[in-house]
């Protein structure tokens, strides 16, 4: 085959990649609605993705998580191959009560400042590092949520982020990353003067550290 029909060929099966994973992921989120009607129809309670997003992130303010918690946290931040590839690739696609989990997840530290949102995720070990994940999917404009209504607004009853971005960052990272100067001059005795990081954005580093390298 020629160099031209190689290349043409691989965007056709990169491209096909993509639309596969959007429908999986549709699929996904029809099977999880239909396990919330069962659930309601048989008497019990229909617990959405964002309510469990906003109990688990209600949870964690303590340091801890219960193992079934834990678990839920690890399944809505760990990728499959596909997804991975996806994501380096700029298109992966998330279910909607995925993205939306991770929203309210996110939603939970608001209020905090960057180092107190460290200091916690140290405090749940492995989980920490997880909340980082989180937050690295729910701020990536490459990520996208199928089926989203797209006329829903922030605030509003059932808004799930159509796409990651950095306004689904905690508010006190968002207002770290945004105050300048991002460095101070620090002058030692006889030594010249030169530019360190901000204490915060260490500690902002710190927190991406902690997470999956492959969402960073």
């Amino acid at each position: 085959m020629e160099e031209g029909d190689v290349e043409a060929l691989a965007a056709k099966i990169e491209d096909l990649e993509n639309r596969i994973l959007a429908v999986l992921a549709s699929a996904e989120e029809a099977d999880a609605d239909l396990a919330r009607v069962l659930t309601a129809a048989t008497g019990g309670d229909a617990v959405s993705a964002a309510e469990q997003g906003a109990a688990d992130g209600e949870s964690l303010q303590d340091g801890q998580l219960t193992p079934e918690e834990s678990q839920r946290l690890a399944e809505n931040t760990t990728l499959t191959p596909e997804q991975q590839a996806a994501l380096a690739r700029g298109e992966l696609v998330l279910p909607a009560s995925q993205m939306e989990y991770l929203h309210q997840l996110a939603r939970s530290l608001d209020g905090k400042s960057t180092p107190e949102i460290r200091d916690l995720m140290d405090k749940l070990g492995a989980d920490g590092g997880r909340i980082a994940d989180a937050l690295q999917l729910v701020s990536n404009e490459n990520v996208s949520a199928a089926g989203v209504n797209p006329s829903l607004k922030p605030g509003g009853a059932g808004y799930v982020p159509a796409r990651g971005s950095f306004d689904a960052l905690p508010d006190g990272i968002r207002r770290d990353l945004t105050k300048f100067p991002l460095t101070f001059e620090r002058t030692n005795v006889g030594a010249a003067v030169y530019p360190q990081a901000r204490p915060e954005l260490r500690d902002l580093a710190a927190i991406v550290d902690k997470g999956n390298p492959a969402l960073q």
